[in-house]
């Protein structure tokens, strides 16, 4: 079975600099994941890494970043729900061990301990014998990364095999006012820090996906500006046409499908546009699953102790 869909390109630029993660945080991954992995004589002694975090805090990203350090490993990618049968679990740790050193990012680690038929009971039968034959025949080359959005309902059969447990938290003020000012960058919108600042202390329990949806929605207001425009004005010497009130000197009434497309000069995005979408937009974690949460980070804390 080719395995090729799975791998991660090593031509990657993306590296642990350009994620937005306490820098506690970042000192595991590269411990975990990067520094120790790979030179230690057993896996008992350096252990499969858990990431666990909200959904939209980046773990995604993050894989392609740990991905990017490690140009000389070999990195496999995939979510439970890419597993048909048990031989794909035997063929990815087959390939796995060939092409070591190895990562295997397998996401939504959790559905493992949810199995509910027996192509399922035998899929995750398969992945606890191969984990089982990792530490037998000392495989200290393959490292498994297990990535899950609930990690409580993960079977202890399943969790202790993850020794290292790493939470990707969600964004603290700064790293919130870093997300936004990267998004901005690259639309080319410029704030003042003052105005950064502000974004950061308003989205309070937002994830980096709600922040990039915040950005996205207001790149588009000078879009529904445009189209919701009845009078426009010449502007840069008379060469362009833009969107303006009524009143405004040299207004004309028109509208955008009356412009030709090389004549018109969209508004730029401004702070008012970022603010209008923020009044719209709420964090995509919801009350419910903080509750469950706190509870496993409570539970984690009690065991570890």
């Amino acid at each position: 079975m080719d395995m090729q869909e799975f791998l991660m390109s090593k031509e990657s630029n993306v590296t642990l600099d350009d994620v937005n993660l306490p820098k506690s945080t970042v000192d595991k991954i590269r411990k975990h994941m990067i520094t120790a992995p790979f030179t230690s004589e057993s896996i008992e002694s350096v252990g499969h890494v858990l990431l666990f975090g909200a959904p939209g805090t980046g773990k995604t990203f993050l894989s392609s970043a740990i991905a990017g350090e490690l140009k000389s490993a070999t990195c496999f990618s995939l979510s439970y729900y890419e597993i048909k049968n048990e031989s794909i679990v035997r063929e990815l740790f087959s390939q796995a061990e060939q092409r070591k050193p190895t990562l295997v990012f397998l996401d939504d680690i959790e559905v493992f301990s949810n199995s509910k038929d027996d192509v399922e009971n035998r899929i995750t039968s398969e992945f606890l014998r191969q984990l089982e034959r990792l530490k037998v025949t000392n495989g200290s080359d393959v490292l498994v990364v297990g990535m899950t959005n609930k990690p409580w309902k993960l079977d202890p059969s399943i969790l202790q095999w993850f020794q290292h447990r790493i939470e990707i938290p969600l964004p603290d003020e700064d790293n919130r006012c870093e997300i936004f000012k990267t998004e901005l960058d690259h639309a080319k919108v410029s704030l003042s820090e003052e105005q950064l600042l502000e974004l950061g202390r308003k989205t309070s329990g937002f994830t980096g996906s709600d922040i990039v949806i915040v950005v996205r929605d207001a790149l588009m207001e000078p879009i529904r500006t445009v189209q919701k425009a009845t009078h426009y004005m010449k502007v840069q010497e008379n060469t362009k046409w833009t969107p303006c009130l009524p009143d405004a000197p040299g207004a004309v009434e028109m509208t955008w499908t009356d412009v030709q497309a090389d004549e018109l000069l969209e508004p730029t995005v401004t702070f008012a546009d970022l603010r209008k979408s923020l009044s719209n937009c709420r964090p995509s974690v919801d009350v419910d699953y903080l509750k469950l949460y706190a509870q496993f980070l409570q539970k984690a804390s009690n065991a570890s102790a």
